[in-house]
């Protein structure tokens, strides 16, 4: 198998993982292979449907309701999200073993530079259609002439694409109501509708003209970009014997976020995925942090819920694996004009002048009944509790207005309120 650094090939291949939700489903999970699976949009109607549930008659834009009706059996896959997008740059790095120039048509299809060999090979690997041609466009459209599993390769696409049906373009853009209308002027093949010019596709087609136009005419891409994996952390744990209850598993999922928040050092990780081995099984699931994560504590909990997320607990667990993605190094920065520290400039003039009169509130109880004990007035140099709430006083007499060139009060005031 070629490695990266190999000199280039000459096809680009594409492989289709599309419908990708399904892909994914059927890869974590093989035990549903016998059962009818499907993937719903935000309306909660079927986006996707494998054939065994078109055999049960579920076809997209159906209402779950319905479409459970129809099978007992149905299986919802999940669609989108972090762990659809982290599952996903998994089949990337996957793919960067068989080329260095690896990239994403769009999620669901993956172009890489290679040979026929390699198209068929990585079909059979993955159980997707694949093509293979001078062009990632061509590839694409050849992709769809393949059965899954199988590599469809031709240095001379186009002698077979011509002959193929138009519906093919659905998969590159081509909307249903478009397809439709070709059928009135009698188009039914694509070697037809490349026979029309560009203007006359863009203005015919509207707006799928502009992805159609480039996929038959043109410009086409033969070059691709050098994949540059992403860095990630991982961490493993295989017990000696599988492992049902929290108490076995806890101590363990505590001591790989200690180890992995060690090793992240001064970066930090959006997204978290826990990987569990178990009775034969492997499930996997990512969580996407609303903060990057560094706080080893912050971590175990995002490393617990991503374990429920996963289901697989119930079942024993023989291995674990925590990996960690989108590393950063957070930074912080006040303001291009640096109000933090000109704040914190006029709070010590206040405090060497005024000494205690410069205030702020700090919260200490939001879930207090009484308002009054949400806050606590603290004294802004030093943090010190300060008994009494300060007097209203004119804008003049706040730190901002000192912080922006406004002169002390002449006399000393019964309090400056920080805001924050």
């Amino acid at each position: 198998m070629p490695r990266p650094g190999d000199a280039r090939r000459d096809l680009v291949v594409v492989a289709s993982f599309e419908p990708l939700p399904i892909f994914l489903h059927r890869r974590a999970h093989p035990d549903d292979r016998a059962r009818p699976v499907v993937a719903l949009d935000a309306d909660d109607r079927v986006e996707h449907a494998d054939p065994l549930a078109k055999q049960c008659g579920i076809e997209p834009g159906m209402r779950l309701a319905g479409a459970q009706q129809r099978s007992d059996e149905l299986v919802v896959a999940a669609s989108g999200g972090p762990d659809q997008a982290a599952a996903w740059a998994v089949l990337e790095e996957e793919a960067y073993a068989f080329s260095p120039r690896v990239c994403t048509v769009r999620e669901g299809v993956l172009a890489f530079e290679g040979e026929a060999d390699e198209a068929r090979a990585f079909a059979r690997a993955f159980g997707v259609r694949v093509g293979a041609a001078a062009s990632v466009e061509a590839a694409h459209l050849l992709a769809y002439t393949a059965a899954r599993g199988e590599a469809r390769a031709s240095r001379d696409p186009w002698t077979v694409l011509d002959d193929a049906p138009a519906y093919l373009l659905r998969g590159v853009g081509l909307s249903r109501l478009n397809l439709e209308r070709l059928g009135w002027l009698g188009v039914e093949r694509i070697g037809e509708l490349r026979a029309w010019s560009a203007a006359q596709l863009t203005a015919y087609l509207a707006a799928d003209g502009a992805e159609v136009v480039r996929h038959l005419k043109g410009p086409h891409r033969s070059r691709l970009p050098i994949y540059a994996p992403l860095p990630t952390l991982r961490a493993t744990h295989a017990f000696y014997d599988t492992v049902l209850e929290p108490h076995q598993v806890d101590p363990v999922l505590e001591r790989l976020a200690l180890e992995l928040a060690e090793r992240l050092g001064d970066r930090a990780a959006r997204h978290v995925t826990v990987e569990t081995d178990g009775s034969g099984l492997r499930s996997r699931a990512t969580r996407r942090a609303k903060r990057p994560l560094r706080d080893p504590w912050k971590l175990l909990r995002a490393i617990e819920h991503a374990l429920e997320d996963a289901g697989s607990q119930a079942l024993g667990i023989d291995e674990v694996a925590v990996t960690l993605s989108g590393l950063s190094r957070p930074s912080s920065q006040g303001s291009l004009w640096q109000q933090r520290e000109r704040l914190e400039r006029a709070v010590r003039d206040v405090h060497e002048r005024y000494a205690g009169q410069a205030r702020r509130f700090v919260e200490i109880d939001p879930h207090a009944l009484l308002r009054s004990r949400h806050w606590a007035l603290v004294d802004a140099a030093t943090g010190e509790p300060i008994g009494e709430a300060p007097l209203e006083l004119p804008a003049e007499a706040t730190v901002e207005a000192l912080a922006g060139g406004a002169a002390l009060p002449p006399e000393p005031a019964p309090g400056v309120i920080v805001h924050a």
